[in-house]
């Protein structure tokens, strides 16, 4: 009886070990995907117990549900990275909330939106905005033509398509500093507040966000206004992966899931509470555009 018993346990753990080395066998061959993350809260960042949060890592989080069959692991780098091409494509690296560039577009495949949201807005000093009238909106590439002020913008940052055209027209002369930290906007909001620079873009939730730190709470004289260029524009970005065979083959898999994606209201919830009013009433009219020809909006590079 002994002996049976001994056999029976050593059958049981080869049948345990068995299972063991299948399911690390089916793990070895998932490919991988690395994500890249970027501190930039409320966008992403990394909570007290080194997790992922924020509005950005919830799409991410939503979009990963949906692709079981491959490893996911979260990288925290640069965007600015995202132009190196040994780098991409060595590690498999994909990430969302992209613009896509010419210098992005060697590298990176794109697919479908994956968020739509408000453009960004303007900020200056209160004495800068009653100096100029208290507009509602301004031309930036008025500003910029006029010299009315030195406009500071961030290091690795793809700004729209419609700012990207004004900024690089303007980013060789004195009327543009470029803060050569990337994706940091505490020290542009630092040296609007002391008067260095004269005007800054950004989200409304990341200057939002910005603003209600501890170390910012007194700078109560920074107030938005709404770019000209950007009037009635709502913006999108997409998910850019490796312009390989496995990234193109991720890219047309996330290109199935998104518009499922687009008619559930939890995928959008923890970003719409950033919108005003108006806001929300036109990011409806968007999300109903997309929700109705999503194949309207596939990537086509220029």
């Amino acid at each position: 009886m002994t002996a049976l018993k001994a056999c029976l346990k050593a059958i049981q753990a080869g049948l345990l070990c068995l299972a063991f080395q299948c399911s690390a066998a089916d793990s070895d061959a998932k490919h991988k995907i690395h994500w890249l993350m970027v501190e930039w809260p409320p966008y992403t960042y990394i909570d007290q117990d080194k997790q992922w949060r924020g509005y950005g890592a919830h799409f991410l989080y939503k979009i990963i549900e949906q692709l079981p069959e491959y490893q996911h692991e979260l990288l925290q780098s640069k965007f600015s990275y995202l132009t190196s091409g040994k780098f991409v494509r060595d590690r498999n690296v994909c990430a969302i909330g992209l613009y896509p560039t010419l210098e992005r577009e060697e590298v990176l495949t794109f697919s479908l939106p994956d968020q739509i949201f408000p453009p960004m807005q303007l900020w200056m000093r209160d004495d800068t905005f009653i100096r100029l009238g208290k507009p509602n909106y301004l031309s930036l590439n008025r500003l910029m033509e006029g010299h009315l002020g030195i406009l500071g913008v961030k290091a690795g940052v793809a700004y729209s398509p419609e700012l990207r055209t004004v900024i690089t027209r303007y980013e060789n002369t004195d009327s543009v500093l470029r803060l050569t930290q990337a994706e940091m906007t505490g020290p542009l909001v630092g040296m609007l507040h002391h008067g260095r620079i004269d005007f800054m873009i950004e989200y409304s939730d990341m200057m939002q966000y910005t603003l209600s730190e501890a170390e910012n709470r007194h700078m109560k004289n920074i107030v938005p206004v709404s770019i000209e260029e950007e009037k009635d524009n709502f913006h999108y970005t997409r998910i850019g992966c490796p312009k390989t065979s496995l990234g193109q083959e991720i890219i047309d898999k996330i290109n199935v899931i998104l518009p499922s994606l687009y008619v559930d209201k939890s995928y959008w919830e923890p970003f719409m509470k950033y919108m005003t009013p108006q806001q929300l009433v036109d990011f409806d009219s968007y999300l109903k555009r997309l929700i109705k020809s999503p194949e309207d909006w596939r990537y086509s590079p220029p």
